[in-house]
């Protein structure tokens, strides 16, 4: 789940306002479930800008942008927003076989003869590919 643009404006004004910090670098976005109300909520973490080795400040955000503070005994477990690799990115690394499938009927003692080409970019990353012959 990508962090709504209101809470990453409202986590930049508060680091402003509450952390003095002009411009806060953000080097970290979770988001979680709230424990009992079962919203959505997010945690940011920003660094002053040119302060990229400092401990991180973090705030909790509700789906509104507001600053929420957690009951002791219930934090929340926060998980990482991660987003997929774009389209161009994966095309360059994946394995390309044409044609992709063929379903064919074949009687009995027919016969046919067909090219399938394996195409293994070369790449860094380790490149799975399964091929069926039956």
């Amino acid at each position: 789940m990508e962090i709504p643009k209101n809470v990453t404006e409202a986590a930049r004004k508060l680091f402003a306002e509450k952390f003095g910090m002009r411009e806060p670098l953000i080097v970290q976005t979770l988001s979680d479930t709230h424990p009992e109300t079962k919203r959505p909520i997010y945690l940011v973490g920003a660094v002053p800008a040119g302060r990229h080795n400092d401990k991180a400040v973090e705030v909790i955000l509700d789906e509104a942008g507001r600053p929420i503070e957690m009951p002791p005994g219930t934090l929340p477990i926060f998980v990482p927003v991660v987003p997929a690799p774009p389209p161009e990115i994966t095309e360059l690394v994946k394995v390309k076989i044409n044609p992709a499938t063929n379903d064919l009927k074949l009687g009995e003692c027919d016969k046919l003869a067909e090219t399938v080409t394996v195409t293994v970019p070369k790449s860094a990353a380790v490149a799975c590919a399964d091929v069926y012959f039956l």
